[in-house]
């Protein structure tokens, strides 16, 4: 496909003499989307927050330490006055440490969130580019577009400007003339509505790239179209427990039971506390304490059938228990999107085919109307009509080819590929 730059012919003829045009591929497109996503950047810093308590479990087993001084004056007021100092200085150290069998679990649980934070990551970038890529494609098939209503703009400019000629020198009539005109007419207003709406879109989507909306820009390179030869059992066997939303779904499940495990474990296990403390006075005479204690405790209730603590235990049990039927929800809604999608992208291969044959048909029938016209044996709306169904199955044809690649984003879309990947599978 040509590059088309129908913006600035259509809407910034004093800039485009004034700035250079400048080419933007998918690439830079899809670099410059990810820096500038304020979605990306707050998943960015939840990330951060996952990767630092992950790189320091052994917070996890720190005792607690506190340090605390003071000064306090105490004296007589009727009393016959004490020999001590009155000013008391004191400072105290205490640690604490409280150990259970929970505590592994809840460390493999901060690492299982960092690593499913940095799947949520992936895959918001990853969907990020596919929806550039889409828009991408999607702006390119309107440049198309408007190539085509130009191609049709200029046959309908040039049947008019013939039968001007033709109407001067009494080969045509009055009523072909002004139909003639019409259609031409038509055809202008036709494309400047097309224009209209593709400046707009250009300008959202360059705004979303951090590009000024009046910046002079053409889409470099093409939809690369060529069919894509699958086997939706291969990808599934292949790709299937790929998909973000199966692998986050099992990430969960194994989240699910360390929380159990802890949950039942701190409930149920014993409890070892450990403790220790210092503490001094400076009054008169310099006096210090060093104190230790260890303790255990067996909690009880949580053996006892229905009490808070048991249910609290057994509510654990059954999340994990849901989110395993969820998985097999997942996996059979995946297979199902993945079959689908081969099959559409299959019957879109068939029906581009059918659009190109239906434009190749049109194309010769409105050159054997326009010799009839010529001729005299072909009335004009007999060869308007032809024009109109021309120009109508080259749009078809971009509508298909459009189709077509959009159902290869989604496919690889759902088996988390680059979508370049799947084509190349597609022709091995």
């Amino acid at each position: 496909m040509k590059i088309i730059s129908l913006l600035g012919l259509f809407f910034l003829p004093v800039v485009c003499f004034s700035a250079e045009l400048y080419s933007l591929t998918l690439d830079e497109a899809i670099s410059r989307g990810i820096e500038q996503s304020q979605s990306l950047k707050k998943n960015a810093l939840d990330l951060e927050i996952a990767a630092l308590r992950a790189n320091n479990l052994w917070s996890q087993v720190f005792p607690g330490i506190s340090v605390g001084g003071g000064l306090n004056y105490g004296d007589t007021l009727f009393s016959d006055g004490s020999t001590e100092n009155p000013l008391r200085l004191s400072a105290s150290v205490n640690l604490s440490l409280q150990l259970n069998t929970g505590i592994p679990a809840a460390m493999r649980n901060i690492k299982l969130a960092y690593t499913t934070q940095l799947l949520t990551y992936e895959t918001a970038e990853r969907q990020l580019e596919l929806q550039i890529t889409k828009t991408f494609f999607n702006l390119m098939a309107e440049q198309e577009n408007l190539a085509l209503l130009e191609e049709g703009r200029r046959l309908a400019d040039a049947q008019y400007s013939k039968n001007e000629v033709g109407f001067r020198n009494g080969f045509i009539g009055e009523l072909a003339l002004l139909r003639s005109q019409l259609s031409a007419e038509s055809a202008k207003l036709v494309l400047t509505r097309a224009a209209s709406v593709h400046a707009a879109n250009m300008g959202q989507f360059l705004t979303l790239l951090g590009i000024d909306q009046g910046a002079p820009v053409e889409l470099a390179g093409t939809m690369d179209i060529r069919e894509a030869d699958l086997d939706a059992d291969y990808l599934i066997r292949e790709y299937l427990q790929k998909r973000p939303d199966i692998v986050n779904q099992r990430q969960r499940i194994q989240s699910l039971e360390d929380s159990s495990r802890q949950t039942s474990l701190s409930s149920r296990a014993p409890t070892l506390n450990l403790s220790a403390g210092w503490s001094a006075n400076w009054t008169s005479n310099f006096a210090d304490t060093l104190s230790g204690g260890v303790s255990l405790s067996i909690p009880v209730d949580s053996w006892i059938p229905g009490s808070k603590t048991y249910q609290t235990v057994k509510a654990a049990v059954a999340e994990v228990e849901k989110a395993r039927l969820d998985l097999e929800d997942l996996e059979n809604t995946g297979m199902h999107e993945i079959r689908s999608l081969t099959a559409n992208i299959r019957n879109s291969w068939g029906s581009m085919q059918t659009a190109a044959l239906q434009v190749r048909i049109a194309e010769r029938t409105y050159e054997l109307t326009e010799e009839g016209f010529r001729q005299g044996t072909i009335e004009f709306l007999d060869l308007e009509t032809t024009r109109k169904e021309m120009i109508d199955a080259k749009q078809q044809l971009l509508i298909e080819e459009l189709s077509y690649k959009n159902f290869i984003l989604d496919l690889a879309a759902a088996l988390n590929m680059d979508w370049i990947e799947l084509l190349q599978a597609g022709e091995g």
